[in-house]
């Protein structure tokens, strides 16, 4: 019994400490990031809201149109990639409650990104948003 206890207290501090990590690597990706190479123009802002802790992504287009992601679920994959699960999501007057965003750090400066699965959104019965994938888009910290 001391056995499972033990291994089940060890499995706990492990998932624990690998998580801080992920936050930390996280918080000091704060900031804004920009697309200076693709046909995309995207803009991504991470920061945190401070009433409620949680991290906020805000994706920016060309045309200043916001998808922000205000829950998630974070966790780092086996490429040591930042993935976030998207819970709730918003742009213009569509929800999103699905999709998957993948950071992964190439330098201090340079991020790749990746966006995909986000479900489309109907705005009225002929009307319907719809967020291209995203893949690998190479973004630089703005300073």
């Amino acid at each position: 019994m001391k056995k499972i206890i033990f291994f089940a207290l060890l499995l706990f501090f492990n998932f624990h400490s690998g998580q801080k990590a992920t936050i930390g690597r996280l918080e000091s990706m704060f900031g804004i990031w920009e697309d200076k190479e693709s046909d995309y123009s995207l803009k991504l802002e991470i920061s945190k809201n401070n009433d409620t802790n949680d991290f906020l992504f805000a994706l920016i287009n060309s045309r200043g149109e916001k998808f922000i992601v205000n829950k998630s679920h974070i966790f780092e994959n086996d490429n040591k990639a930042i993935v976030i699960e998207i819970e709730e999501a918003k742009l213009s007057t569509c929800n999103f409650n699905s999709g998957k965003m993948i950071i992964a750090s190439t330098t201090e400066n340079k991020l790749l990104l990746n966006l995909n699965d986000v479900p489309k959104c109907s705005t009225s019965y002929d009307t319907s948003v719809t967020i291209d994938d995203v893949k690998d888009i190479l973004l630089t910290k703005k300073q």
